[in-house]
């Protein structure tokens, strides 16, 4: 809910409106945030575990999959103090957040 509340007042202190949406279907895919940018999506999931785990990027790998031709953007936050590439994903720590395009 914090980093919900942070993407939310970033967006309405440069006067975008507020659309940030979870994503999920029936199959247990989801995305814990879905941030229209105008031009292009913005994936982003969420996990407070130190450790990257494989099954943290089903929701994402999922949502590009809907249609790899979109400019869709995907990230990750995570309970670590450094960014990482992690299956052609960028990992941001919390405190990092802030960085997500």
């Amino acid at each position: 809910m914090k980093l919900y509340k942070k993407f939310l007042k970033e967006r309405l202190n440069k006067d975008l409106d507020s659309n940030i949406y979870f994503w999920s279907n029936h199959n247990g895919n989801e995305v814990d945030f879905v941030i229209d940018r105008g031009s292009y999506l913005e994936a982003t999931e969420v996990k407070s575990s130190k450790t990257i785990n494989d099954s943290f990027f089903k929701g994402l790998r999922y949502w590009h999959k809907l249609d790899e031709s979109r400019n869709n953007y995907l990230s990750l936050v995570y309970g670590r103090d450094q960014a990482q590439m992690c299956r052609n994903i960028k990992a941001y720590p919390f405190f990092d957040s802030h960085k997500i395009e």
